[in-house]
Order: C-alpha cells, then structure tokens, then sequence
C-alpha cells in the first residue's frame, strides 16, 4: 500500500487525521514491481506453512477477551475471533514515496499482545524472538559518524561488542533508583522514537502528554516533559538534529529493506519461514542460529553493526499469564490439535523417487540489497 502525506491536525479535532491510501497504478514502476513480486513469492511459501498459538482452550477465551477489551465475564461475550488463517503479510509505505516506511503489516501475529509471541508455532515447532536492539538509534549514529557521550557507554551492557544503548541515560540520571531504572529506560525509549517520527517539537510533546499509559509521570529530577525530552536531546548531541525531524520514517524504509532480505536468504537458504515483527524476527528455535547468522550479515552488507537480543523468557509482570510451552497439558489444546490436523488435511502431498518433498520457497526474481545512492550519505 501506498499512503498519501498525513494531513496536519486542524483546530477542533481530537485526533490527527489518518492519512489517505492513494492508487498504485498512478505510482507504479518496475522498482515497486520487483518488491512486489518477491512479497507474493514469500506469501506463497507461506501458504504452505502452519503458523498458530500453541494455547489451551481456555487461554484462548482470554486472548480474544484481551483483543475484544473484555475483561470480566460478565461483558457481552462479543469476542473476535483469533483469525490464524490471516497470515499473508503486505507492507505500507508513506508520503506518497516508495522510500518511506515500508514495513510489513497483516499478519495476525501482529495483533496479539506480545506476552503471547513466545506461543507462536510454526509447522508444531516451538519458536523464538531475535531483534535488532536500538536498531534506528544505533543506524544514525553510524550514518552521521557522531561521537558518543561517555555516559552513554560507561559500564553499558553493550559496551563489550563496541556498541551501546542509547536508552540507558542512568549515567546521566543519578537520582534514578531501584525499579524506575527499567521504568525510565522505556520512557526514554518511546519518547526518542516519538521525537524522531515527528515533524517539529510541539506534536512530539503533544503525542508524550496525551500517552499516559506510557508516560504516567515526568521522570524523577525533572518539571516538565519539555526539559525531559530537551534532557535527551543533550544526552544525544552527535544526532539531535535528527530529532523532529521525520527521519523516522527513513530508518523504518531502511529496516524494512533489511527485514526483507533476511526473510529472503532464510526461506532460500533454510528453507526456513520467519515472521516480521517490526525489527525483529519469529522463527523455529532450531533455525534461530542461522537466523542471527543472516540477521548480522545483511546488516553487515549494508554497512551496519548492529547488537541482537533473543527474547526466549517473558517479562516479570507475564509470568502469571505466560505458561512454559513445555508443561501445558495436551488435552487441553484440542482446538490447536484440530487446526494442526486441518492444516495437514489440506497440504498437497509431493512424492518425488518416493520421497516426501516439503515445501520450499524459489522466488521467480531475486533482488539484491542494495540501497539508492542518497542512502550511502
């Protein structure tokens, strides 16, 4: 899909208004058909791959409560129904160019909350996350070539690889303490992605103040949001002028182009089905080494160092609602066993010289990953 530019927020309105999904045809060119191509090539192979929620019956009720809002049982039981069978995947990409956005969408993974990712199969296989850590952060750093303050890698969890966190200001922050280090590191997190996709200062703090589920209150040692985000944009000299900026929307173009190349070389080379999920990866545990091996060397062709982090154990405030795959009691499954059983009902069965041949992917066009000359800079 192709959208239009995002029209600004007029006085009166609450929102700001979604911007309009404009007709292929009028912007259509041969770089859009080969990306096109290879999205269907891909959907193919996964038409033939049995992607679901490894739940009991019961947990199932609850995650189309959490999808619906309904939280107790006396709400209307008017539950969405987990829809497995959308797993074919289409990217958007925004203000009206071809190098703007880009990444993937329509999976139903993507709908669910991410305490459920760690659930996902994959032809009856258990799964694992990868993701590129700081993927946009670290990528502009790299790009501008800036220098980086010493707070920011003194005692850093990535400083053994040569890289960093950019979220972690504690450095910075000393007053910081206990539980509102982890708490302060995601506020800083969401509050630089707001300031780099957004056009100018005032819409940034618009979007932080109106958010109070993930801002609930200013950080400790500051009085307003403004000397809060004016406080990161000192943290972050070498790239605050990228900040309000839009730009984005530009690394989001560039991480799609890379996520599309890893999930290529996988299907290719491993015969392997992936999952996008922004900037990271779903695949079988038993491919997770070949997808870190991928994962850093399309990073590396395209001139990027970036750390990745393996989300194989939920968070502290999951565990209630997280079971480990391996001690849910079958029996208990018996809409996942049906599905599975329907799925393998359905598959064409492939014999060549009386051997089982499983599904494979072999796009019919192969693009390399190669970025136009602007994004060398």
């Amino acid at each position: 899909q192709l959208k239009d530019f995002r029209p600004k927020k007029k006085k009166g309105q609450k929102t700001r208004p979604k911007a309009k999904q404009l007709r292929l045809e009028k912007y259509r060119n041969s770089y859009v058909d080969v990306m096109e191509q290879e999205l269907r090539s891909y959907n193919q192979f996964l038409s033939q791959v049995h992607l679901d929620l490894y739940v009991t019956d019961k947990e199932e009720v609850t995650i189309r409560r959490e999808m619906a809002q309904k939280i107790n049982d006396d709400d209307e039981l008017v539950l969405r129904e987990l829809q497995l069978h959308k797993k074919f995947i289409y990217r958007i990409f925004n203000n009206r160019s071809w190098e703007s956005g880009g990444r993937f969408y329509g999976g139903w993974w993507l709908s669910i909350k991410s305490k459920w990712r760690q659930r996902i199969t994959i032809n009856n296989n258990v799964t694992t996350e990868i993701d590129y850590s700081s993927m946009h952060f670290t990528m502009l750093y790299q790009d501008c070539k800036s220098e980086i303050d010493e707070e920011l890698t003194a005692g850093n969890k990535f400083d053994s690889s040569g890289l960093f966190d950019p979220y972690d200001l504690q450095n910075f922050n000393p007053k910081w303490q206990g539980v509102e280090i982890p708490e302060y590191r995601d506020m800083v997190k969401q509050a630089m992605n707001i300031m780099l996709n957004s056009s100018d200062e005032k819409e940034a703090l618009a979007v932080i103040r109106n958010d109070k589920v993930t801002f609930p209150k200013i950080p400790t040692g500051f009085r307003t949001w403004k000397s809060f985000t004016d406080h990161i944009l000192d943290c972050h000299k070498g790239i605050a002028h990228k900040f309000y900026t839009g730009a984005g929307l530009h690394y989001q173009f560039k991480d799609s182009q890379i996520a599309s190349r890893v999930m290529s070389n996988m299907a290719n080379k491993h015969n392997a089905c992936v999952l996008p999920v922004k900037d990271s990866f779903i695949v079988e545990a038993s491919k997770s080494e070949s997808l870190i091996k991928e994962m850093r060397e399309v990073a590396n062709e395209m001139g990027y160092k970036i750390p990745l982090r393996v989300s194989s154990t939920p968070k502290k405030d999951e565990t209630t609602s997280y079971k480990n795959i391996m001690t849910i009691n079958k029996d208990d499954c018996s809409n996942y066993f049906k599905r599975l059983q329907d799925h393998y009902d359905t598959l064409p069965v492939i014999y060549q010289d009386d051997v089982l041949i499983p599904p494979s992917f072999n796009p019919e066009k192969f693009r390399k990953l190669t970025w136009r000359e602007e994004y060398q800079d």
